[in-house]
């Protein structure tokens, strides 16, 4: 796989591409998300560990092969765990749901539901290991012949044929489609942004997604953090929107911070970013928004680099590299918020408790797994007003804790993508956001 990737930037070094892989080891498969050889090769490529060139890459996170029992589904979806090398942190791992489906005859999964086909790591542990799939897409469904549902045409996806010679069209399903779907997302947002970072197409990816009402239908029955869980690791953050990725408008503002720290100096904790949100404050208090509810989602992007030598591949502290986390300032000013983030920083140990006055939908122990962390609060204006600051630190990992190695000065990128929306469209956030941003610095901190 390396020296496939790297033979195609041999012969055209200057290509900005999106890696698309659907091939699976079904059978020989680690199913608890640890890592394996091949999944750390892939961390490994796609942190440029080697060319310093970071990529967007994007995996099937592996097939149920059908017949499929009617009376179990969904049950066999949460029992199968994602296929190697899909664990891997840094890679995109599709699973698929249902957006084609034969309306003529009864199918197993409807339309909006998860697709039969689909992997989860609903029994992963969650405190160790990556949300997998982090998003779904269309992979079709099956038909129901009695008591088993089988792969149908009707239910598949057209595509052009690898041999035009003798077929001009074939068909995809499962998420060897949602995988080609996902990777034709990512370039087009690669070819509109081609200087974005990798690990900021990554992020736009997972940032626009979203459940559907079917999956949460399926899979939340409550809104208990506990209950997300389920839900994410069965569907992921949900299913992308391309429009959503690319545009901002009058009522949904987005902002991407691009940047690098130094996580550590030696065994010591490094470095935190505190970065200024550009609230036009005074307007968010007025009377104008009093009744106005907002939405706000931070999703933070980056790559790890596994490990050296497998060990301790079973530890997520010492298979990362480093971890970043977000954090708002909630009912903190500047000064004690800052103190806050250095105590939490210094202790070395993850806080996981809720922040203040915030009410994250999935909570910070679902938002701390793997390398990409997202999550979304919704709340009145007049509350949203008083968070004036996001922070990006670091948590532990081998830079630090194998210092011999010679790591612990390496710097690690990060994108940062918040974006703030009301459902009201006669609502500019726009306007005046954009009069704040002038005055929005980046503030660099010692711990």
């Amino acid at each position: 796989m390396q020296e496939s990737v790297s033979d195609l930037t041999i012969d055209n070094p200057d290509r900005i591409r999106v890696y698309c892989m659907a091939i699976t080891a079904n059978d020989y498969a680690l199913t608890d998300g640890r890592p394996s050889s091949w999944s750390g090769a892939l961390d490994e490529l796609i942190a440029g560990r080697f060319d310093e060139d970071r990529k967007v890459f994007v995996v099937a996170g592996g097939n149920i092969a059908p017949p499929f029992e009617k009376g179990n589904y969904p049950d066999l979806n949460i029992q199968t765990g994602i296929s190697d090398p899909a664990q891997s942190w840094n890679a995109i791992t599709v699973g698929a749901y249902v957006n084609t489906e034969d309306k003529n005859q009864e199918n197993i999964a409807s339309f909006g539901q998860l697709s039969p086909y689909s992997r989860t790591s609903r029994e992963w542990d969650n405190s160790r290991w990556p949300v997998k799939p982090e998003i779904v897409l269309d992979g079709g469904t099956a038909v129901l012949s009695d008591e088993q549902a089988y792969q149908d045409d009707t239910t598949s996806i057209l595509t052009t044929g690898h041999d035009v010679t003798k077929n001009l069209f074939d068909i995809i399903w499962a998420t060897s489609a949602a995988t080609a779907f996902a990777a034709n997302m990512a370039a087009k947002i690669r070819s509109i942004y081609p200087e974005y970072w990798s690990e900021t197409i990554r992020g736009l990816m997972i940032h626009s997604a979203d459940w559907t009402p079917e999956m949460k239908q399926q899979f939340l029955q409550t809104d208990k953090k506990s209950d997300y869980t389920k839900l994410l690791r069965t569907c992921g953050y949900g299913v992308p929107d391309y429009d959503r990725a690319i545009n901002t408008s009058n009522n949904r503002v987005a902002m991407i911070i691009e940047d690098e720290l130094q996580p550590f100096e030696g065994d010591s904790m490094n470095e935190m970013h505190l970065h200024k949100i550009p609230w036009p404050t005074d307007l968010l208090l007025s009377d104008k928004f009093e009744d106005v509810k907002l939405k706000m989602k931070v999703t933070l992007s980056y790559f790890i680099e596994p490990s050296p030598g497998e060990i301790g591949w079973r530890d997520k502290f010492l298979y990362q590299s480093h971890g970043l986390r977000f954090a708002l300032n909630g009912h903190s000013d500047k000064d004690e918020f800052t103190k806050k983030i250095n105590k939490k920083v210094r202790n070395s140990k993850e806080d996981k408790g809720e922040d203040p006055g915030i009410n994250w939908t999935l909570g910070k122990n679902n938002q701390s797994m793997g390398s990409i962390h997202s999550d979304i609060w919704e709340d009145y204006a007049s509350e949203m007003a008083a968070q004036r600051y996001i922070a990006v630190y670091p948590v532990n990992g081998w830079w630090r804790k194998r210092k011999h190695l010679g790591a612990s000065h390496k710097k690690a990128r990060y994108s940062l993508i918040l974006t703030v929306e009301s459902e009201k469209v006669d609502i500019d956030l726009l306007t005046p956001i954009l009069n704040e941003i002038k005055q929005t610095v980046n503030i660099e901190t010692e711990i």
